[in-house]
């Protein structure tokens, strides 16, 4: 009898659950005309971010954001061709290669019209208007609710080499709970893809990496497609890098630097380093595809 009742009570739960969603697709996701209230909720979002790492309030955030049983998981690229990628020589695939390809491979592309996390934060150092690439035919739905528009191949590579030349990190990523935020049905979950242009002051995550990074299913679920940064004989301690390394992985040494295990690879700091002093390794082989990295599934980005 008990058992039943408990039965009876968890398919209840699951059809308020069922209706609560269904109701929030189709009322309540994010469009132009409630970008502003979104906004106000992304900046209590990113406040929250560090809490992930408590351990009450740290399990029930990570089962609001769907971090655990689902197939969110995202992956760090460094876009500038002009870093020093030892071991790649002239004419050799960079990583933001895995990234073109997946443009020039979709279906359908948008852009958003704006930063989500960039606007929360009014930046003062990279464009609000550079917005994410998103990818697949489930991107559709945003394009209709005004969030962005339409983009041509053409339009999308250009967008992705303009964020490489400011020094912008690609942070690739399928995560179930934006793609409800942006009214995409369960039924469309695996057709969108999304190619975060994410700066170390702004963005969500980011400016508390090594916080957010210390739980263990963030660390599981978001990673480096396998480079790290190591410094170079014309190291001179200015120390910008371990200002801006968001893993805080970089410490001065002597006349040099030392760069833990913590590096994410994303190449922050060999962009910012005014001595060109910095370097990346490739600790593991490069992937051919950025989809290639993904577990558990493949977001669709064609059909």
């Amino acid at each position: 009898i008990m058992n039943t009742a408990d039965n009876t009570g968890k398919d209840k739960q699951t059809r308020i659950g069922r209706y609560l969603q269904d109701f929030y697709l189709r009322h309540l996701y994010v469009t132009r005309y409630n970008w502003g209230i979104y906004r106000r909720m992304w900046a209590l979002l990113d406040r929250s971010m560090g809490l992930l790492s408590y351990p009450f309030i740290g399990s029930r955030l990570k089962g609001w954001l769907r971090l655990e049983n689902s197939h969110s998981q995202g992956y760090v690229v460094p876009l500038n061709r002009d870093l020093d990628y030892q071991g790649k020589g002239p004419g050799a695939v960079m990583p933001i290669s895995m990234v073109r390809k997946a443009i020039e491979e979709s279906s359908y592309r948008m852009i958003m019209a704006k930063c989500m996390c960039r606007d929360t934060h009014t930046c003062k150092n990279y464009p609000i208007e550079l917005g994410c690439i998103m990818l697949g035919e489930a991107s559709r739905k945003m394009v209709s609710s005004g969030l962005g528009h339409y983009s041509t191949v053409e339009e999308a590579v250009g967008h992705l080499e303009r964020a490489a030349q400011l020094g912008i990190v690609a942070t690739c990523a399928w995560t179930e709970i934006e793609s409800l935020w942006f009214g995409i049905s369960p039924q469309q979950h695996e057709r969108y893809f999304e190619i975060c242009l994410c700066c170390p002051c702004c963005c969500i995550g980011w400016h508390q990496m090594k916080t957010v990074m210390s739980v263990p299913v963030m660390r599981d679920r978001f990673r480096s497609v396998g480079w790290r940064a190591y410094g170079t004989d014309d190291c001179v301690s200015c120390g910008q890098c371990v200002d801006i390394c968001p893993m805080e992985a970089i410490e001065l040494s002597g006349k040099g630097i030392s760069v833990s295990d913590e590096c994410m690879g994303c190449g922050l700091c060999a962009f910012k380093c005014p001595e060109q002093a910095i370097a990346m390794e490739e600790i593991e082989p490069m992937k051919d595809h950025i989809l290639d990295y993904f577990r558990w599934f493949r977001p669709q980005v064609n059909g």
